[in-house]
């Protein structure tokens, strides 16, 4: 399962926090992250392990990615 977050359809952001706890459950691979927000992508960064992947939406990040 992957994760992901679209702040302008959902009208909010996964927090940091709850994806670094989910990160560590063995059915969730990674997330997609579309919000265009740098600092936010770079705290989800912060829970990339070997079994967990971020990726990115958005095309504003594609370097930071």
């Amino acid at each position: 399962m992957l994760l992901y977050t679209c702040p302008r359809c959902m009208h909010c952001s996964l927090p940091a926090e709850v994806v670094a706890a989910l990160a560590t459950h063995e059915n969730i691979i990674g997330m997609k992250d579309s919000s265009g927000d740098a600092a936010l992508f770079a705290r989800y960064l912060e829970s990339q392990s070997e079994y967990f992947r971020v990726l990115t939406g958005s095309g504003v990040l594609f370097c930071e990615a």
